[in-house]
């Protein structure tokens, strides 16, 4: 029985597909071209998917066909959903684009573009993209290279993508592995509910600082966005299962997450050491922390200063950040001003003296935050008194918050 029903369409009649128009209208059964409601259910289907573009025609149903086959394999009405995604499908549109596809049409020249193979109902491509030249592999080699360095999880699921699509362009030797965050599915799932479950769990991590995987039993605790990285914050466990230190994480160099025998931590036994963080703004920059969300400053209260100019935020982060708040401070250093924690403001101090005096003197040294330390007060923790100046703090005085 055929499947064409038919359409007049601009004074012209025309067969389309029944079996796309059964699928819009999701009825099932053999196509009946003659029965009224067929005809009808056809006019609203050609209505609702206008062909916009007449010209070359063909070829944009051929480009649809084989954007859904890259996806993997397709049944018929796959096909046909993809092809009506270019306008209606006429009746015999599906059946001349395989023969095309498959190198028996003369439009293709008698050439497959991307060798066509249909088993068991299923459509597939013989090997994606088979026509490759030797400039356009070495390309796309390197495009794969560029996203396996990128340490994030959406670069990851890219380049299992694009090894799918492209196998063998762009192996990558060990080291770069090595370097590359792998972590399954199944880990992150288990990763996140140890999370939830507050329930221990053995965890593969590779460590920028020495260069080398090292192992933890850790439970986490809160994510944090902290610049171009997820940063977790997470309370090591030690073997009796007690609670240990707090440490904080990349999200994207975790390796593996496997499951422990400890049992779960009580609830206050995560409570994580936090410090107000007290900033002062500018608005544009404010703008931008709050699209990063960074240290889940959205939750944060922001209060407009000088008719908006500036804003005063206040909020609390996890002390195990303290590094990677000081870090970003130092870089937006002009746009914004660190109240609080006093310690933190002392060690944003630092590290900017500390690149003057390199600039200066030719002398590098590393400060790290100290969040032992404790000063009597904002002037203290900015300009702390040497012990071997005549007592009095140097520098600038306007401490206070704009419009205080």
């Amino acid at each position: 029985m055929s499947h064409g029903i038919p359409v007049v369409i601009a004074g012209t009649t025309k067969p389309v597909d029944g079996r796309d128009v059964a699928d819009v209208e999701g009825w099932s059964g053999p196509v009946q071209p003659d029965d009224p409601l067929w005809r009808q259910a056809a006019e609203r289907y050609v209505d609702a998917h206008p062909r916009r573009i007449t010209t070359r025609f063909s070829e944009r149903q051929r480009m649809a066909i084989l954007r859904r086959l890259a996806a993997g394999p397709a049944d018929t009405q796959s096909l046909l959903r993809a092809m009506r995604t270019v306008g209606w499908v006429g009746a015999t549109d599906l059946e001349n684009r395989l023969r095309e596809l498959g190198g028996g049409g003369q439009r293709t020249g008698g050439e497959s573009p991307a060798p066509l193979v249909t088993e068991a109902g299923l459509h597939r491509l013989a090997q994606p993209f088979p026509d490759l030249e030797d400039l356009q592999r070495t390309a796309l080699g390197h495009a794969k290279a560029l996203v396996a360095q990128q340490p994030t999880p959406l670069a990851v699921t890219a380049l299992q993508a694009l090894d799918g699509m492209l196998p063998g362009v762009g192996a990558h030797s060990g080291e770069r592995e090595a370097a590359t965050m792998r972590l399954s599915t199944r880990d992150m799932e288990r990763f996140e509910s140890a999370r939830v479950t507050r329930t221990p769990v053995e965890v593969a991590y590779y460590s920028m600082n020495s260069a080398r995987e090292k192992t933890y039993v850790l439970v986490p605790v809160e994510y944090v966005p902290a610049g171009p990285a997820m940063k977790v914050v997470c309370v090591d466990v030690h073997p009796d299962g007690g609670r240990g230190d707090e440490r904080q994480f990349a999200l994207e160099r975790v390796r593996s997450v496997r499951p422990t025998d400890l049992p779960p931590l009580e609830a206050d036994a995560l409570t994580l050491r936090r410090e107000t963080l007290h900033l002062v703004v500018l608005s544009d920059l404010y703008r931008i922390m709050r699209d990063r969300n960074q240290f889940n400053i959205r939750d944060f209260e922001a209060v407009e200063l000088d008719g908006g100019l500036h804003l005063e935020v206040r909020g609390s982060f996890p002390v195990a950040l303290g590094w990677d708040v000081m870090e970003q401070m130092c870089a937006w250093a002009g746009s914004v001003v660190v109240y609080e924690p006093l310690w933190l403001v002392n060690a944003v101090m630092r590290r900017l003296l500390a690149g003057v005096s390199a600039m200066q003197d030719g002398v590098l040294r590393l400060e790290k935050p100290r969040p032992a330390d404790h000063f009597a007060g904002l002037d203290d923790a900015a300009f702390p008194v040497q012990p071997d100046d005549d007592g009095r703090p140097v520098g600038p005085r306007k401490l206070l918050p704009p419009g205080r």
